[in-house]
């Protein structure tokens, strides 16, 4: 049985297989605030053209100047009194606002993917094709909702539980579908022996006998936390089903077999957590299949977990396979994204 006591693997780990701290040293935080500046002025000026939800952020953006008492909205509380403050205390324009949060967002993923991941730059890559286009140049809510939780993941994984707490208390008040792993969360806290670790496909199949009364009850929380959802949840006539057999879910699906094979699932606290994220994120897809809105930002958000799950471990010549179907799947959705217009070059 794997020692508790080691929470995350040696330091060494990371810093001698980081390709980028062995390249720029000292000055690797610097060069990730200089990226993500980058990164975030190109989309406040939206160099990629005029995204999907720009106007309905901006509509949003503009009715939060002033008094917001009696503003009826289905955006969560946080993001709510997020925009108000960039906009009346600040005094933002919109294309600022867009900056801002693009470098809060993306400066916070860099700096998780530079000190918890083995192939930093193959990191960075991976995001900026996969989900940048989706979260931080589309969807500003979801981009800052899953970097805290996400922040948020890292510090549960070491056991700092107040200041992960905090912060995926954040993303909520953001986001509520990053309401999706506080189960995972919750297993993997009271996991303290090998036997649960090990139940993971059990519970799987456990999930799908029940996947009527989960789908029912998530339903009802989204409804209760903002009735103004149930309308925008039910649109299934109007988005297109999630693919299970995508390009993406097919890498997915290798690197997981992949990590079980190599029991990656319980080499340490840090790769066990993704692993049940992973899982979760892939039950998501497959429980809301008949409910696109609900699968397909599900799926977005947990999908993230397979840069850190995939990069964490390199123990042999093989195990940067993964990284690399990753990266094939990552170009390949970009490849996509151009198609279909959401960015343009």
């Amino acid at each position: 049985m794997i020692s508790r006591t080691n929470i995350l693997p040696k330091p060494q780990l990371h810093m001698n297989a980081s390709q980028l701290a062995q390249s720029i040293g000292r000055y690797q935080w610097i060069f990730i605030l200089v990226v993500s500046f980058a990164v975030a002025y190109l989309t406040g000026q939206k160099y990629l053209g005029i995204d999907r939800d720009f106007y309905n952020y901006l509509e949003f953006y503009s009715s939060t100047k002033g008094d917001i008492t009696y503003l009826e909205t289905r955006f969560e509380i946080g993001f709510l009194y997020y925009n108000w403050f960039m906009n009346n205390v600040l005094g933002l324009s919109f294309n600022n606002f867009i900056f801002v949060s693009t470098f809060i967002s993306i400066s916070i993923k860099f700096f998780l993917i530079a000190r918890y991941t083995n192939q930093v730059l193959i990191g960075f890559l991976c995001y900026l094709l996969m989900f940048y286009p989706i979260h931080e140049y589309t969807q500003i809510r979801v981009s800052l909702a899953v970097a805290f939780s996400f922040y948020a993941f890292h510090k549960f994984a070491e056991r700092k539980l107040l200041v992960g707490a905090i912060t995926y208390l954040i993303s909520i008040s953001f986001h509520s579908s990053t309401l999706i792993a506080l189960p995972c969360i919750l297993f993997f806290l009271s996991s303290k022996n090998s036997i649960l670790k090990r139940s993971i496909i059990p519970l799987f199949i456990i999930v799908l006998i029940l996947q009527n009364e989960i789908i029912d009850v998530a339903f009802d929380i989204s409804i209760i936390l903002n009735p103004l959802t149930e309308s925008y949840l039910s649109r299934a006539d109007y988005v297109e089903k999630l693919n299970l057999f995508s390009a993406v879910n097919l890498a997915s699906y290798t690197i997981i077999i992949y990590g079980f094979i190599y029991k990656w699932h319980i080499h340490d606290d840090y790769s066990y957590l993704y692993f049940i994220l992973i899982c979760c994120g892939i039950m998501a897809a497959m429980l809301f299949y008949n409910q696109p809105v609900f699968s397909s930002r599900l799926k977005e958000y947990l999908s993230i977990t397979l840069i850190f799950y995939a990069g964490h471990i390199r123990e042999r010549r093989l195990d940067h396979i993964p990284q690399i179907v990753f990266l094939c799947a990552a170009a390949w959705s970009f490849s996509r994204y151009l198609q279909d217009g959401i960015i343009s070059l």
